[in-house]
């Protein structure tokens, strides 16, 4: 074989040779040891190929000598499809909130666990009529204007997700009593009547918002 230079000159190679042009140029990173001693490495012209590297190793025997292996990989496009999946599995489309699923186990986990927590159902009051009168354009981006609205008043351990339609719920936990999470209700019922701007309309809302508290309410 042989493998033709900036010259146009024919240079021959042997097999090992073309093996290092052909693996400088993938997208993996091979690495080789015999002990502490590197056989063969293409990392440095690999690895600023390689987004999120993911590494596996193996051991491999050949003429009574032990070599390991090591394969490095992009992880990234596979992330991306796991993100992906986790995000049509427990994240509404619409408002990127947990979906009813992602509730259900946040709350049967802390039911395992025996902590106590209050959910707030937060049901938005004439939202059919927001749809009729306004077109469900504007109806959607009303839910994704106040699901942005209300996350921003919620702590890190707590959850607010949409259930379905206009149906949400805040999940609160840790929960310090009903008067603590009185004060949660009156901020978020404040901010659900505040006026939404929306493609040039001012639209009000308003919320019925029904709690439960466990373990007290099973």
């Amino acid at each position: 074989m042989v493998i033709q230079s900036k010259s146009q000159s024919a240079i021959p190679v042997g097999p090992s040779q073309v093996l290092d042009e052909l693996l400088t140029h993938v997208g993996f990173g091979l690495e080789v040891r015999s002990g502490d001693e590197v056989v063969y490495s293409n990392l440095a012209d690999a690895g600023p190929r390689i987004g999120r590297p993911r590494t596996e190793e193996f051991s491999v025997r050949r003429d009574g000598v032990a070599y390991n292996v090591a394969l490095t990989t992009d992880a990234s496009e596979q992330d991306r499809l796991e993100n992906e999946l986790v995000q049509r599995a427990y994240f509404d489309d619409l408002t990127r909130l947990p979906n009813r699923a992602l509730l259900e186990r946040s709350v049967g986990a802390r039911v395992g666990l025996g902590e106590p927590f209050g959910l707030a159902f937060i049901d938005l009051d004439g939202f059919k009529e927001v749809n009729d009168y306004f077109g469900h354009d504007v109806g959607d981006a009303l839910l994704s204007r106040l699901a942005e609205r209300l996350s921003r008043s919620v702590r890190s351990t707590d959850m607010l997700a949409r259930l379905s339609g206009d149906e949400f719920v805040l999940l609160v936990s840790p929960f310090d009593g009903l008067p603590d999470l009185t004060g949660r209700i009156e901020e978020i019922s404040r901010l659900i009547r505040n006026p939404f701007v929306i493609n040039g309309f001012e639209v009000l809302t308003s919320a019925s918002i029904g709690v439960s508290f466990y373990p007290a309410h099973g």
